[in-house]
């Protein structure tokens, strides 16, 4: 037969590791959450341009993505150099490797973000991750769907 004290300690541990469980959980979520699989909650609509009289792609973003949009969010993935291979503050981002990207036609436009960094980021192969604040483009046709402002490696 369990003492009294020993009921209180094991209840003590249970209330405790629950505690902690919601404490830590809301920062391992932020931590963990796939963006690529929010941004892909977009539709494009071919619409009549106001003034301009031709049809132009336009986005309707999610509910999701509209409460992103200004946030800071973190991304996996690989680098899609505008110029030479050198270090950058501007450059497009893609969640697939170059030879799968949205540019040679076996992905969506929403697997790819433009990148803004503050900093130059040297270019790599290799699959990185990015945070910096999510900016939703409605309807400029000089820029892609997303932008990553204020963009960092995160190691």
């Amino acid at each position: 037969m369990r003492s009294c004290c020993s009921l209180s300690f094991s209840l003590c541990k249970m209330v405790f590791f629950t505690l902690f469980c919601n404490l830590i959980n809301p920062l391992i979520a932020q931590q963990t959450t796939n963006y690529w699989n929010i941004l892909a909650q977009v539709k494009i609509e071919q619409k009549q341009h106001a003034t301009k009289g031709y049809s132009v792609d336009l986005p309707t973003f999610s509910l999701a993505l509209q409460q992103l949009n200004g946030k800071t969010i973190t991304l996996q993935g690989y680098m899609i150099p505008l110029q030479e291979l050198r270090s950058q503050n501007q450059f497009v981002f893609s969640r697939y490797p170059f030879s799968l990207c949205y540019f040679c036609g076996a992905a969506g436009i929403e697997t790819v973000i433009e990148v803004k960094s503050l900093q130059p980021i040297p270019f790599t192969e290799d699959r990185i991750a990015l945070r910096g604040v999510l900016r939703l483009n409605p309807d400029n046709p000089n820029n892609l769907l997303y932008i990553l402002e204020q963009a960092k490696v995160v190691e």
